[in-house]
């Protein structure tokens, strides 16, 4: 698959480590531990930009999980801020805090023999690695979104669907 430097050349380990406009860059910085695991081939670099805030917010946040991540104390209004400055991500630059410097994120290619759970599509559509501990689903359209069906290929997680995976 050819692409663009922008939006999901190959990863190597050559490549430097994102940099981050974030508040605190620990979790965008790194690479996921599932690099390691399964190979460089299995990965695909893109840049994704932190999110205006005015534009979405935090619906729902687990201070303790971030506290198990990080090893800091949250309360639920410094989880949501940290969510906010580390977290809400997107691909279309227009929708980002002006001036933020872009960070990578890596999206997973996937194998599916029988066609049955990648609808066409080469991997992740819509979920991103994030650092070392974080994958976000809904981030946008990926290089890996190939389907054909653009209920399958949007790179959206809507509330309910979001819910729905966290619930159950």
């Amino acid at each position: 698959m050819a692409s663009d430097n922008q939006w999901g050349e190959p990863f190597s380990s050559s490549q430097t480590n994102c940099k981050t406009a974030a508040k605190s860059s620990e979790i965008n910085t790194g690479q996921p531990g599932a690099l390691q695991r399964l190979g460089e081939s299995t990965f695909a670099v893109m840049k994704a930009f932190l999110l205006d805030p005015r534009l979405a917010d935090v619906v729902y946040v687990d201070p303790h999980l971030l506290q198990t991540v990080t090893g800091k104390s949250f309360s639920l209004a410094s989880a949501r801020e940290y969510v906010r400055a580390n977290l809400m991500l997107t691909f279309d630059s227009a929708r980002s805090i002006p001036g933020s410097a872009p960070v990578n994120v890596f999206v997973d290619r996937q194998a599916d023999p029988m066609n049955i759970s990648l609808v066409g599509n080469s991997g992740s559509g819509r979920a991103v690695y994030v650092g070392n501990h974080f994958n976000i689903k809904g981030i946008g359209k990926t290089v890996l979104a190939t389907s054909p069906d653009p209920e399958r290929s949007n790179g959206f997680l809507d509330l309910v669907g979001s819910l729905w995976e966290m619930l159950c």
